[in-house]
């Protein structure tokens, strides 16, 4: 963990704890540090509140139980306990829905890619307790998405949003939701990704002998950095997603980092990938491999940008602002948008954002002061 030296000097020591407990795979060196932590009086409501709120509360509990469990008040070890197996409940009984509609969609011969949510507990941590999710993600060919909505609502789902790119549907009984997609997300960052091409890149695993098709584990770190800078824009990461490709990364030493990087550069997303390999590398210490070393001198402009991000997470995680001042407004946030496109034709829709956005803003702040000023005449000599 490489942070500025005035976030260090900022940061209370439960923000520590989390950040070194969200590791699957922890060292000696921060194992040891969490046992300096643990010597000090921490706020234990305080670590629960946090790391539930930023998805992360089954990664600590799995570290306290292997490594630290005789170091923590039992009450605190109880609850952590009866609220990890209720996660893996609530999380079996989704996965166990995702096999419904897996079967179901067969049956429709609809190919449909599950993502997010079970999927990336199986395929990063191999155990789907390990991550906080509440609903499921299932993508569809654009040809299949009216088919898929009603097969849906066949099942006893209801639909409750219509985003044009993607329909969020709750089923009536079981309450558990699912966001059908057709796209990835709106901002079509995935634009160049063809459907096909990830269908026949899938990859199987299992859990409790069920099969459940799943993403790449290059296609899932793409995905990762993607959705993370969809919610770098608004304002609303959690921590756990930065974990999540920390974690990917070291759990899959093989990662054919060539492959996500060419994928990337195809589809304008390559600035994306490295921001937040350097996030991760500057939070969590994350190993990368000398080709993405290499790739990276070719991004010097991400160096200064790298602070501000780990600054809003940090932010964000200790939800109040005493760390470096971000405004995090319109204005920064297309700023900042632009700042990680890499072409063209992909900055062009942001800067008409920019522009349509400012024309209303002060064509409504002229005519208020008009109104003003014209209001007094009209009235007296009404």
């Amino acid at each position: 963990m490489s942070l500025s030296k005035k976030t260090v000097i900022s940061m209370r020591p439960e923000i520590f704890f989390i950040l070194y407990c969200v590791r699957i795979n922890l060292t000696q060196k921060e194992k040891k540090q969490i046992e300096i932590l643990l010597e000090k009086e921490l706020n234990w409501e305080y670590i629960i509140n946090v790391a539930n709120q930023h998805r992360v509360l089954p990664l600590i509990y799995m570290n306290l139980v292997e490594n630290f469990k005789n170091d923590i008040p039992l009450v605190i070890f109880d609850r952590l306990r009866y609220w990890y197996h209720t996660n893996t409940i609530q999380n079996k009984l989704i996965l166990r829905e995702l096999s419904k509609l897996l079967e179901s969609f067969l049956d429709a011969n609809i190919p449909i890619i599950p993502f997010k949510g079970p999927t990336s507990a199986i395929l990063i941590y191999g155990n789907i307790g390990l991550r906080q999710f509440n609903d499921l993600d299932i993508l569809v060919h654009e040809k299949d998405y009216k088919l898929a909505q009603k097969i849906l609502t066949e099942l006893g789902y209801s639909k409750k949003s219509d985003w044009g790119f993607e329909c969020g549907f709750q089923h009536g009984s079981s309450g558990i939701n699912v966001d059908l997609h057709r796209k990835f997300d709106k901002h079509e960052l995935y634009t160049e990704f063809d459907f096909k091409r990830l269908l026949s890149r899938l990859e199987s695993s299992y859990i409790e002998i069920q099969k459940i098709p799943t993403l790449s584990a290059e296609d899932t770190l793409i995905h990762l950095c993607v959705n993370f800078a969809k919610d770098l824009f608004i304002n609303k990461n959690k921590l756990s997603q930065i974990c999540d490709i920390a974690n990917l990364i070291d759990n899959f030493q093989k990662l054919d980092w060539l492959t996500v990087i060419k994928r990337t550069g195809a589809c304008g997303t390559q600035r994306i990938l490295f921001l937040c390999l350097l996030v991760s590398k500057q939070l969590f210490g994350t190993n990368l491999p000398e080709e993405v070393l290499k790739e990276l001198k070719r991004h010097p402009q991400l160096k200064s940008l790298v602070p501000e991000v780990c600054n809003r997470i940090l932010n964000l995680v200790c939800g109040k602002s005493q760390f470096l001042k971000v405004q995090g407004g319109y204005f920064d946030n297309k700023i900042l948008h632009l700042r990680l496109k890499e072409r063209l034709r992909d900055r062009i829709p942001i800067y008409r954002q920019i522009i349509k956005y400012y024309y209303h803003f002060y064509t409504n702040k002229i005519i208020a002061a008009v109104s003003r000023i014209i209001s007094p005449i009209i009235y007296r000599r009404v």
